[in-house]
Parts: structure tokens; C-alpha cells; sequence
């Protein structure tokens, strides 16, 4: 049984009715709480002014490891408006939540059946008159860890709004605003993240490990329908992204082009994404223009010490899917990235064609593209390259004729004095074609 103790006081002719003094314990038993159960102390007092149609509350609470002060109110209690002002210091939502099953592989997959999704229900916010606030010091929400919370809400007329939306959260901070018409099923979402670390954010709220790095996000976005499949390819919008010190997992262009020279007339390499692999850089940037769950880039840049690579292409969020060229050019800043057989390709360009589902990255590695897109300059560097070579071949050569004449007289006058002769040496034009053979063997 709760214990309650309540202090009480009342008007009844200016309808005003108070409990200034309200000490409570209950006890809370769930599965969901690691406790199993929990007691749930109250404090606080209630206020009602039934002339003005008002209700005002002041609750200080803690259930399980979380303190929480709230202020409350309602007024007009035929077309009620709520009020809310609510400080926790610490909530974890998903230890409540059901525990996700994880299914055993059966020994014969079952045949997939496409169940039908479950529409979106925005109806309540049509009537909802909601104004508050929600400030929480250490929040995680579906895995994704914040600090420094704050989120007001305004709903009225069957419009929702969020603002701010801010927190810090993975070394940086984040601050936007969510907009909801329960009339039109319309969603508008803009967020700027600061200093974030990219690679645990995504790795939290996506489950996956595709990119890490350290920097800024900004997205600008908004879709319409009443089921999720429906919104992500009616998604329109922009969104940019600034990295530094990270890398794109899955592939090592670095190591792809240190292994170029084996790959000269063979066939295009494809590979799967390999989750050991990565590609190293000190700065990323890329922009993208959204337009019915498409997000088109055209300006995909990454630099590292020995490469640039740009890039282009789209990713396809409504199919969870990815369509992407990027091009990896060497650059003359060769230090422990290669050495000289990295040097020798400067100035090529690897075509990379990354596609696939996001789960089942392929990544494609072009050659042949790369030898058909020699360009004048690389020419000329090969030209240059076999012009000091045979200059060389051919100073080296001259030397030895020249000796080798010298030799020659002097075997001539042993002959006729009777000494013993050397065998005849190879004519000029017999080594210089020797000189040759070496050259372009």
C-alpha cells in the first residue's frame, strides 16, 4: 500500500482548492527496471482554480536513478492546454524498453514475407495544445548517448514544433529544431551538429562502420507520408558534411594503389567491403542535394599525405543503397605511404566505384580506366623517364668503344711482335643492339 500524507485547503465560493503539502511513497514493480521493483518517493503540492479553469503542480520525484523536478499546469478543461517545465539529471529510456531478441540462424531459411508496415498516427496532435519544456543532464535514447539537453515544444492546431533541439553529445553539440503537421502528415527536420566524432555517432544510431572522423553536419530536410518507407523516399532537402583526422572504412585506397604495377593489362578488381580495411584522411568534405529520397553529390573532396581523391554520385536513402565514383590521385608527398613505387604513379588517378546496399558495400576497383585515362602529362613524365634512360645507355656505351679501341690497338702491336692475341671483340654496332635489348626487355 502507498503511504500518503496530504495537507488540504479549500474556497468553495471562489473555487479554488489546494493541497499545499503532498508526502508520498509508492512502489513501482515492472520487468523492465533491473530492480524488478522500486520505491517512488513524491513531494509537492497541487493547486486548482475551478473559476479560471486552471490547474497548477509543483512535483519533485525520483524513480529508479533518476531525480526529477516538474512544474505542471493545465487550463480550460473542456479544450484543455497543458504546461510543463521538467528538469531529470540522468534518464536511460532504452533501459525500459524491451529487450531486442536476437533470433538464432534456423537450420532451412524461411521463405520472407513482406509484412506490411504499420502507418504513422498523427492524428492526437490535432487536438494536442501543448507548451513546455524538457531539459535532461545525461540522456541515452535508442543508444545514442547526449549530455546538457534541452527540448521545448509548442503544439497547437495540429502543428508541433521543437525549438531548440540541442545537447552535446560525441565531443560536440548539436542544436535544430522538429516540425510536425498532423494535418498535412508533413515532417521538417534542421540540425547542425559541431565537433562531433562522426564514427560512434553512426555506429550508435545506425549500427554501422563506415566512416570516422571529427567535425561538422548540417542538415536541412523535409518529407510527408504516414509510413517510414514513404517518408524516406519523399525525403527533399540538403545536407553538407566536414571532417577532419578520420577515415572511410571498408577499403585502403592507399594499399590499392601501392599494389597498381601487379594490376598494369589485367581485368577491373571488385571487391567486398572489408571491415579491417580503411582509407586514412586529414580533411573530407561533401554536399548533397536531396530530392525525393535521392541525395546527389558532385563535390565529394579527401585529402591524406600521399593522395586526393574526389568524388561524385548518389545515395539512394529510400532503398538504403549507394551508387558512388570517387578517383584517388597520387600526390608528390610520399613519406612512409610507398615510397618510390608510389612516387613512379604520380598523377594517376584509381577510379573507385563504390555501390550496393548499405549492409553489402561493393567496391570496384577500375584499372582500366586508370591506364585508358594516361593523360598528356604522364606521357610526357614516361617519355622524359626512357629518354635519360637510353641517354644514359648510350653515354655508358660510348665509354666502353672508347676504351675498347684503345684495347684494341694495343692487342694489334702485341700481334706483331709475336705475343699471343685476345679473342675478337664484339663490334660497336653488335653492342649497341645488346645496350637496346637491355633497355626494353
Amino acid at each position: 500500500m502507498p503511504h500518503v500524507v496530504v495537507q488540504y485547503t479549500g474556497n468553495l465560493e471562489a473555487k479554488v482548492f489546494e493541497l499545499p503539502k503532498i508526502v508520498a511513497n509508492f512502489t513501482v514493480t515492472s520487468p523492465a527496471i533491473s530492480q524488478k521493483t522500486v520505491q517512488v518517493p513524491l513531494n509537492g503540492w497541487v493547486k486548482a482554480d475551478l473559476g479560471k479553469e486552471n490547474v497548477a503542480a509543483d512535483i519533485v520525484t525520483k524513480f529508479d536513478e533518476s531525480n526529477i523536478k516538474a512544474k505542471l499546469g493545465m487550463s480550460k478543461f473542456s479544450t484543455p492546454g497543458y504546461r510543463f517545465d521538467i528538469n531529470i539529471d540522468k534518464l536511460n529510456v532504452d533501459k525500459y524498453l524491451p529487450p531486442q531478441k536476437t533470433e538464432k540462424p534456423a537450420a532451412e531459411p524461411k521463405p520472407k514475407t513482406n509484412q506490411p508496415e504499420t502507418p504513422i498516427d498523427f492524428s492526437p496532435l490535432k487536438t494536442l495544445n501543448l507548451d513546455g519544456s524538457l531539459k535532461i543532464g545525461d540522456l541515452t535514447a535508442n543508444n545514442v548517448k547526449a549530455t546538457n539537453v534541452r527540448v521545448d515544444v509548442r503544439a497547437k492546431d495540429g502543428k508541433l514544433n521543437v525549438e531548440p533541439m540541442s545537447a552535446n553529445l560525441y565531443q560536440g553539440s548539436v542544436k535544430g529544431a522538429l516540425s510536425v503537421n498532423a494535418n498535412t502528415n508533413q515532417i521538417a527536420v534542421r540540425q547542425n551538429l559541431s565537433g562531433v566524432s562522426i564514427g560512434p555517432l553512426i555506429r550508435d544510431v545506425a549500427k554501422q562502420d563506415i566512416l570516422d572522423g571529427k567535425g561538422n553536419v548540417a542538415l536541412d530536410v523535409t518529407t510527408q507520408g504516414d509510413l517510414v518507407s514513404a517518408m524516406k523516399k519523399a525525403l527533399n532537402g540538403t545536407a553538407k558534411l566536414e571532417l577532419k583526422d578520420g577515415a572511410i572504412k571498408g577499403i585502403d585506397l592507399a594499399g590499392a594503389v601501392r599494389g597498381v604495377k601487379s594490376k598494369f593489362g589485367g581485368q577491373d578488381v571488385e571487391q567486398a567491403a572489408n571491415k579491417t580495411d580503411k582509407t586514412d584522411f586529414s580533411e573530407l568534405s561533401a554536399s548533397f542535394d536531396i530530392k525525393n529520397g535521392v541525395a546527389h553529390n558532385e563535390d565529394f573532396a579527401a585529402k591524406s599525405p600521399f593522395f586526393r581523391v574526389t568524388g561524385a554520385g548518389d545515395i539512394n536513402i529510400g532503398a538504403d543503397s549507394l551508387n558512388y565514383l570517387v578517383k584517388a590521385a597520387v600526390v608528390a608527398s610520399m613519406a612512409g605511404q610507398g615510397g618510390k613505387d608510389i612516387a613512379d604513379l604520380k598523377g594517376l588517378e584509381l577510379p573507385v566505384r563504390v555501390s550496393g546496399t548499405f549492409d553489402n558495400l561493393k567496391y570496384k576497383l577500375e584499372f582500366g580506366q586508370m591506364l585508358s585515362g594516361i593523360g598528356k602529362e604522364q606521357v610526357k613524365v614516361l617519355k622524359d623517364t626512357a629518354k635519360d634512360a637510353l641517354k644514359g645507355q648510350l653515354d655508358d656505351l660510348k665509354k666502353q668503344l672508347r676504351e675498347g679501341s684503345d684495347k684494341s690497338s694495343a692487342q694489334g702491336q702485341g700481334a706483331t711482335s709475336g705475343t699471343a692475341t685476345a679473342p675478337e671483340a664484339k663490334r660497336p654496332e653488335e653492342k649497341l643492339k645488346d645496350k637496346l635489348k637491355g633497355l626494353l626487355r
